[in-house]
């Protein structure tokens, strides 16, 4: 089933054929589309100043479709994960597991890659979502796996020079956030998603399945 063909059939006539959907997931879902009201950017900021990134939904029509489409990868593919690797990254697996080519994240161009958000959140019609995919490890700290100071200076410096400077956007036109790994729906591969108000698509188009431009990695040796 396509999106478009869940936002007309609706969302509550169609929960009977999902697998263990949390509290969470089924009160957005019995409240429809009706009742949504998108993420501003003021929402947004908000949310990534303090932090609480548990407070993004995304739209019940949109949710609905990320969980089926969820529950096919797990059927035809073993996992989210691995539809991701093979179909989307177009990495190579070694027994299930991505190789960096340098262990130290943003240590190699050829491992990050910059994707558009399959399943993004529910937000304003101006505003894009990409996420960067590391083949490296992201350092972080337990318990809640929040990034280190070092790993949150690597990943602003990236974002300033990949979509700031590189896409000749404002300051603050960008917000980036990394999900603790309790909230990650894919874990095994580190990401981090960055927002973007009003970017410029034909630039932002030609950023989509690489790595970025050489200056970010520059940054960060």
């Amino acid at each position: 089933m396509t999106q478009t063909q869940v936002q007309e059939q609706g969302t509550v006539q169609l929960l009977g054929g999902l697998k263990n959907i949390s509290d969470r997931d089924r009160k957005i879902l019995e409240a429809g589309d009706e009742s949504f009201v998108p993420f501003s950017w003021a929402d947004l900021e908000d949310i990534v100043q303090k932090n609480e990134l548990s407070r993004l939904s995304r739209k019940p029509s949109d949710l609905l479709y990320y969980l089926q489409c969820k529950q096919r990868y797990q059927e035809e593919y073993g996992g989210v994960l691995p539809f991701i690797i093979k179909e989307r990254l177009h990495w190579d697996a070694v027994n299930g597991e991505i190789i960096p080519s340098n262990e130290t994240f943003l240590g190699d161009k050829s491992d990050i890659k910059i994707l558009y958000n399959d399943f993004p959140y529910g937000l304003e019609d101006n505003i894009v979502h990409v996420v960067v995919w590391s083949k490296a490890r992201i350092p972080n700290q337990p318990p809640k796996g929040d990034l280190t100071p070092e790993s949150r200076k690597q990943i602003n410096d990236y974002v300033v020079a990949t979509f700031q400077n590189h896409l000749s956007m404002p300051a603050e036109n960008i917000l980036w956030f990394k999900n603790w790994a309790a909230l990650q729906s894919v874990r095994a591969i580190d990401h981090f998603h960055v927002l973007l108000r009003n970017p410029p698509m034909d630039k932002l188009q030609a950023l989509i399945g690489t790595s970025g431009p050489d200056g970010a990695f520059a940054l960060n040796p």
